[in-house]
């Protein structure tokens, strides 16, 4: 169970579809020629709308290719080795492809998750970004679980950096590991976030602002908030929220901003990164509803005077 509900937590990411469910690319199998191997006699293809835009994954083991179509456009990608991994691999029992489309219909996330053997699994998560002709990848994330521990790995690239699952993505040396939590065979271990909310401070005060939105994306804060509730750890994820907005990563901020003041409305500092996390993307009318929350709360308490005069300017 924990296996299942933390490999659904990592297809959640920022960059969602309303009007669209994800899908199983379990439910599009189609069969091809018995003369291939069992991983080719399987042809993964998911289709996904997004408002005007159609988006349609294949993974071509002919050709040992990744095929991504946005509308009429197309592009092959070469991925002989996530191919290799998925035929030679007979510990694969599954392989779901999960596309959500990004808020400029020119960002989709694709996750490939493998169901392994002996309470192990495996999925990776790919951010890629269309640019006219080009493809180019801006985030990449692994995430590994036993029965010993969870892990998540991930890597941040540069800007136009061509998008190769070959010669980009190379999990076993190239990736960071951003959080991890003892698995099930621990449970009278307590979770904490230690480690990560000492690792959001260090990327913010050494200014590695890249990396803090690798680490604060909502695909980790999901794991985070999984294994360790917001009424465990209420002041750390409220540091973390507050380094994150102070990072100028303001929608990974925002997102789990609006968490803690859900589980916790009392929270009259939340309200107020709420606010500039809000402003700082220019959703100025969010802000203002964060922010007159705040003043109201600081008044209730007395506090009324410790009010910022700026925060009094942005809401009237």
């Amino acid at each position: 169970m924990l296996l299942y509900r933390i490999l659904l937590v990592f297809t959640i990411i920022l960059f969602s579809c309303k009007e669209n469910k994800s899908e199983r690319v379990s439910d599009n199998l189609q069969n091809s020629s018995s003369e291939n191997s069992v991983a080719d006699s399987k042809q993964y293809k998911i289709t996904k709308n997004c408002k005007d835009t159609t988006y349609t994954i294949d993974l071509d083991f002919k050709n040992e290719s990744i095929l991504i179509q946005k509308n009429d456009q197309q592009f092959q990608i070469l991925a002989s080795n996530l191919i290799e991994d998925v035929s030679n691999n007979e510990m694969v029992t599954d392989l779901n492809i999960i596309c959500n489309c990004g808020s400029d219909h020119n960002e989709i996330s694709i996750n490939y998750e493998f169901d392994l053997i002996h309470y192990k699994s495996k999925s990776f998560q790919h951010r890629i970004v269309f640019k006219e002709e080009y493809v180019f990848i801006t985030k990449a994330y692994h995430f590994y679980s036993d029965r010993q521990e969870e892990s998540l790995f991930g890597k941040v690239f540069q800007d136009n950096i061509s998008y190769s699952y070959n010669e980009s993505v190379d999990f076993e040396s190239d990736t960071t590991r951003i959080i991890n939590f003892r698995n099930f065979q621990d449970q009278a271990y307590e979770q904490n976030i230690d480690l990560y909310s000492i690792a959001i401070e260090d990327l913010y005060k050494t200014r590695e602002f890249d990396k803090l939105k690798l680490f604060g994306d909502s695909t980790v804060l999901e794991i985070a908030l999984y294994n360790v509730a917001i009424n465990k750890a209420l002041v750390q994820y409220n540091d973390i929220a507050y380094y994150l907005e102070q990072g100028k990563a303001y929608k990974e901020a925002i997102f789990l901003l609006e968490r803690i003041v859900k589980e916790a409305p009392n929270r009259t500092v939340a309200y107020i990164n709420l606010g500039d996390a809000y402003w700082g993307i220019g959703e100025k009318e969010e802000a203002k509803k964060a922010y007159q929350t705040y003043v109201k709360q600081m008044k209730a308490n007395g506090k009324a005077s410790k009010i910022p005069k700026l925060v009094l300017k942005k809401i009237k």
